[in-house]
């Protein structure tokens, strides 16, 4: 029985080992990051309300263009993967406009699944109230573990 226990706690801790990275596709090449190495890319805060939390969070992570422009990304569309294998498709130009963020942290916490991480897509609904839409709510998916860029 403790033999039984030891494995799927093994496996549970892979898989959230797993999860903690996210794999960016493009067309010529695939990358994998962890957290660490997307806030060496960029490590900013952006206070906001979101329609799934109590107040103004205060989110860590990087602005997509920044990872988007590190891979000379400019234009097409991005689809989005959540480790429920929900996706979802977005082009560039409009994540770009509505300045999309790439969260890891909310309140200093990292972002476990449970809550909504390890990445989790959102947008700076208090500095912009024209994105308080259904349209950029369905954006901001969370779990994320993968981005395919697509040339369109």
């Amino acid at each position: 029985m403790k033999k039984v226990i030891l494995l799927i706690s093994s496996l549970l801790l892979s898989m959230q080992v797993l999860s903690d990275n996210l794999e960016l596709i493009t067309q010529n090449q695939n990358y994998q990051y962890n957290v660490a190495q997307l806030l060496e890319v960029q490590n900013k805060e952006l206070t906001t309300l979101t329609p799934w939390t109590k107040g103004e969070p205060t989110f860590k992570g990087l602005d997509l263009i920044t990872l988007l422009q590190k891979h000379n990304i400019k234009s097409g569309q991005l689809t989005f993967t959540a480790l429920n294998d929900y996706t979802i498709t977005i082009t560039v130009k409009d994540l770009i406009d509505a300045q999309a963020f790439l969260s890891m942290y909310q309140d200093n916490k990292i972002l476990r699944v449970r809550e909504k991480g390890p990445f989790w897509l959102i947008f700076p609904w208090s500095y912009r109230s024209e994105l308080i839409n259904t349209t950029v709510s369905s954006w901001a998916i969370w779990q994320i573990k993968s981005i395919e860029h697509m040339e369109i």
